[in-house]
């Protein structure tokens, strides 16, 4: 792959292979939308659309995130990770990547927060967050079900568990994960963050192959309009033609 220039992008189940990948072959690879569920949408975000071009032209990315906690770090290292699900059952494996001293990059779904912790724990346990010198956290969309076990525990305590525990900054709100509108980035990239003067965070990544711009606009990727059927004639949805 390494050889043909081919690079590899998702998320969730497939960052198996992305871990395996930068375990293995110290190979980079993309956090960032698939064909199926992103590309092969009727109406696919342009946000999603439009990081995927950015992230994948450009030397250098930039992904800022707002205040939505206070953060104070200025941290850089290899970023890597992906689904903590995944991540927690490669632990011990040899397809888990030994990064010291990067930044940690996780996100799930449909989680309770006590499961979260207990898959973090692991990752503690097994040595791996006490290495990191930043942990980041997606998006983790768990709704509003909450389990019976222990409904008062919420994300924000896991947060700062996670915090004491591992002794590293803990940073959320990272705009990747099960969601639609997605950010575009590399793991197993070089990454730099700093935070902002309005409690956010920047999160600048470098040293990452890339795609020619020439072949990816925002035109190019989006599907073409699709007609509509009013009684003897078509119309575009996007253009005044009428075909009889």
């Amino acid at each position: 792959m390494r050889e043909r220039g081919t690079l590899f992008f998702g998320f969730s189940d497939v960052c198996a292979v992305q871990l395996a990948l930068l375990a293995k072959g110290n190979m980079a690879s993309f956090a960032g939308p698939m064909v199926y569920s992103e590309f092969g949408k009727l109406e696919p975000s342009v946000f999603t659309m439009d990081s995927f071009i950015r992230g994948t032209t450009n030397n250098v990315n930039i992904i800022d995130v707002p205040a939505i906690q206070r953060a104070n770090v200025n941290v850089e290292g290899t970023l890597w990770g992906g689904n903590l699900s995944v991540l927690a059952s490669l632990a011990g494996s040899p397809y888990m990547p030994d990064i010291q001293g990067g930044i940690l990059f996780v996100e799930d779904v449909s989680e309770q927060p006590y499961r979260i912790e207990r898959m973090l724990n692991t990752l503690y346990l097994a040595g791996i967050l006490q290495k990191q010198r930043a942990i980041i956290f997606g998006d983790f969309r768990m709704g509003t079900i909450r389990d019976v076990y222990d409904s008062s525990y919420d994300f924000s305590a896991v947060v700062n568990h996670v915090s004491r525990t591992a002794k590293v900054p803990v940073l959320t709100g990272f705009p990747f994960g099960h969601i639609t509108n997605k950010s575009t980035f590399p793991l197993g990239a070089h990454a730099k963050i700093h935070s902002t003067a309005n409690g956010g965070y920047t999160v600048t990544f470098s040293g990452y192959p890339t795609l020619n711009p020439a072949a990816l606009t925002l035109n190019n990727l989006l599907p073409p309009p699709v007609p509509t059927f009013n009684g003897s004639t078509y119309r575009s949805t996007t253009t005044e033609e009428v075909i009889e």
